[in-house]
């Protein structure tokens, strides 16, 4: 699920990545739950995020739980 408060303080709630114009978009904040890697990526590329933590906590809870 995605929910973007937009400055205007409209709730938006996109189906996905896809409906979602980051060139245009005015937001206080944007919430990702059930997230994959396709949502990281797409975060990193439009707001120069870095989700490396992220991934290697992912990696760490795979090999702790297996």
């Amino acid at each position: 699920m995605i929910e973007i408060l937009l400055k205007s303080k409209e709730l938006l709630y996109p189906e996905n990545i896809t409906e979602i114009s980051a060139s245009n978009l005015e937001f206080h904040s944007m919430r990702f739950t059930a997230y994959t890697d396709v949502e990281l990526n797409w975060l990193s590329e439009n707001y120069n995020l870095d989700f490396t933590i992220i991934k290697n906590i992912r990696i760490l809870k795979r090999v702790l739980i297996f």
